[in-house]
């Protein structure tokens, strides 16, 4: 069944951050879901990594981090999203939890243009015995830049402004329904912050936090009262 077809009575958000054109979300939510309570927006994280998936997948295009990266999703991901969000966050799949044969490679529409991302196959719970939840939100194609930016002084000659370190991160995701096994909202999503040269983990959380915070706005997941 299609998408279009699948989703034919809901409701469709479009989300387009205006000061950067390729930040664009979808939610796609059926009326029976508006009224949510917490408890019932339970989530789990799910890293798409190539290691397991790549013989599947040959030709996706990965996630990619490096050793400090790597490091901080492996260490610092969970606590971070739980931070941003009141509803429950009960865990964290990575792509050795999953079976090859239920996921796909599916084109997903956004206003900025296509994504390619791996997708559970429609008619898929992610929710295991260890990790059960109603929502899991999938992170696919995530990286990290860094880059330098002019800030303070003048443009006048010889008073040109300082470069500032700065950190990004850019990643796509999608928001899959472990009742309805099927996906409710996706997109790509970025955010960036000071590289801080003596405390380059405090920037690495920060940007994520903001990343996150991005994907839960646009969600059926409650909002953290300090956000």
């Amino acid at each position: 069944m299609s998408i279009k077809s699948f989703f034919i009575c809901a409701v469709v958000f479009l989300f387009i951050n205006s000061c950067n054109n390729n930040t664009t979300q979808i939610l796609l939510q059926d009326e029976t879901d508006t009224n949510l309570q917490a408890r019932e927006t339970s989530v789990s994280l799910l890293i798409i990594e190539p290691e397991p998936l790549y013989n599947y997948f040959p030709d996706h295009v990965y996630g990619a981090l490096r050793p400090t990266e790597k490091m901080i999703f492996d260490n610092d991901l969970l606590q971070l999203f739980r931070q941003q969000t009141q509803s429950p966050v009960v865990g964290k799949k990575i792509s050795e939890d999953l079976i090859p044969e239920q996921l796909e490679s599916r084109r997903f529409d956004l206003d900025a243009g296509p994504i390619i991302l791996i997708s559970p196959k429609q008619g898929t719970d992610l929710s295991t015995s260890n990790i059960n939840s109603r929502f899991t939100v999938i992170l696919d194609k995530y990286h990290f830049t860094s880059y330098q930016v002019e800030t303070g002084g003048g443009s006048y000659a010889g008073h040109e402004g300082d470069p500032q370190n700065r950190i990004r991160l850019d990643t796509a995701y999608i928001i899959w329904d472990n009742d309805q096994k099927r996906e409710i909202g996706w997109g790509m999503v970025n955010a960036s912050h000071i590289l801080y040269s003596d405390d380059a983990t405090t920037s690495y959380q920060n940007v994520i936090k903001s990343t996150f915070q991005k994907i839960i706005k646009v969600s059926p997941f409650i909002k953290s009262d300090s956000v």
